[in-house]
């Protein structure tokens, strides 16, 4: 039969010195649990190959009956320490799953407590930079509302500027009869004159005309601007008013954010409470295994001393049946003597 790779006939016959040395009886189930693995069968086979019986590790001078008896209790007493170190096993590495998973879940709410201080950090610098931008723009509203006051000043000039070249229209149109009734008195003039003083009338008339056009587009200007300022204004006042609306919406963020921190403490603290009462939990467990471990140890020893109790009654009960041997020897000794008798004449 094939056998692993890991393991030889020398390390089977070191385990089963081993055992012995520990007064342990050599069976294949604990070769296997010293060597930790190898083939149950092909430790069976070593053993009988390296002269190993079945009594191997037992104490010497023990009858058949009591060593039939240690073999029929050394499975059970080996299985229940199997089971138990299995079990041990089994709550071990779930207690450790159930650590590990707590830490990762720990680091997880770690890592989310720095992104919501992170995001609250961000939070506060967006409103210290709208906090700026209102300021900045209440100063652009009062720089405004300064030059609408200035617009308003050069609208108050321009209509006095307009009012003045109105007086100086009337003054033309004085002028202008003026002129016509020095017409009048000069018709008689050569035409040389009257085209040079009509010339010069016309032209200082298309100037002064020319003058009120530029005065009335200064004033239209004027208006524009106003209509722009005002436009701008109520802009701005939009502006202020989503700012201040965005603030308020982040305050309301920043509120619900600091409320899921301590939610998230919260649950994290009753999971640790959770692992601790768990991990109490585990600790009792071990020791009522570690009990029940010291029962099977105690009721090991009891079938032991059952063992020799039962080994002195057969060794009194072997006695008995010697003395009884003895007597009934005699009395055939005794009732051959009388037959020998009897048949004497």
């Amino acid at each position: 039969m094939a056998r692993p790779s890991a393991h030889s006939s020398t390390d089977v016959d070191n385990a089963a010195k081993d055992l012995i040395r520990r007064g342990l009886q050599v069976t294949p189930s604990r070769i296997r649990t010293q060597l930790r693995g190898g083939s149950f069968g092909w430790i069976k086979d070593t053993l009988d190959a390296l002269g190993y019986n079945s009594n191997a590790g037992l104490p010497e001078g023990l009858d058949e009956t009591t060593a039939a008896l240690i073999k029929a209790t050394q499975p059970l007493v080996e299985l229940l320490q199997q089971q138990a170190s299995k079990t041990l096993d089994a709550e071990t590495e779930a207690h450790n799953k159930l650590v590990k998973t707590l830490s990762d879940q720990n680091a997880e709410l770690l890592a989310d407590n720095d992104k919501l201080r992170a995001k609250i950090t961000e939070l506060e610098i967006q409103s210290s930079e709208a906090s700026k931008s209102r300021v900045f723009a209440l100063n652009e509203l009062a720089e405004c509302q300064k030059e609408l006051t200035e617009t308003k000043q050069q609208v108050t000039r321009n209509e006095g500027a307009i009012k003045s070249l109105e007086n100086r229209l009337v003054d033309g149109e004085k002028l202008s009869t003026h002129l016509r009734e020095n017409l009048q008195q000069f018709r008689e003039m050569s035409k040389e004159q009257m085209q040079e003083a009509r010339s010069a009338h016309q032209s200082e008339l298309l100037a002064i005309r020319e003058q009120l056009k530029n005065a009335q587009k200064k004033l239209n200007l004027s208006r524009e601007d106003v209509i722009s300022l005002n436009r701008h204004n109520a802009e701005l006042f939009q502006i202020k008013r989503e700012n201040e609306n965005r603030i308020m919406l982040l305050k309301d963020e920043i509120s619900i954010i600091k409320n899921s921190a301590r939610t998230a403490e919260l649950e994290a603290s009753e999971q640790l409470s959770k692992v601790k009462q768990q991990q109490a939990a585990d600790k009792a467990r071990l020791e009522q295994l570690s009990e029940d471990l010291g029962e099977l140890k105690g009721a090991y020893s009891s079938a032991l001393l059952q063992i020799e109790t039962l080994k002195s009654l057969n060794e009194m009960e072997a006695s008995e049946v010697k003395e009884l041997r003895l007597a009934l020897s005699k009395a055939n000794n005794q009732k051959d003597a009388a037959k020998q008798r009897h048949k004497k004449p």
